[in-house]
């Protein structure tokens, strides 16, 4: 079966995601359109991961959210995490 995007872009959970999002943005830009839309689809078939953190994945590999705010979002995740578990 042919891949649409390297293997080493897959991630299992946005904290694997937020580790090494800088090296799956620079593979992003590398990507052609379609297989961007292919990621895409990768993206917003994760099970377990709500719509928030897949629209701000979406974004930060677009261009459209910074690295200073992906990095408050995170923290922000890991915060309310903390909260639901106590």
């Amino acid at each position: 079966m042919k891949r649409f995007f390297p293997e080493s872009m897959e991630f299992y959970g946005f904290k694997e995601f937020f580790k090494r999002r800088e090296y799956i943005k620079e593979q992003f830009d590398l990507l052609e359109d379609y297989q961007q839309y292919v990621y895409r689809g990768y993206i917003y078939e994760m099970p377990f991961v709500t719509d928030f953190i897949r629209n701000a994945v979406w974004d930060y590999l677009n261009g459209f959210c910074t690295d200073m705010d992906f990095v408050c979002i995170y923290s922000d995740y890991l915060r309310n995490k903390t909260k639901k578990d106590t």
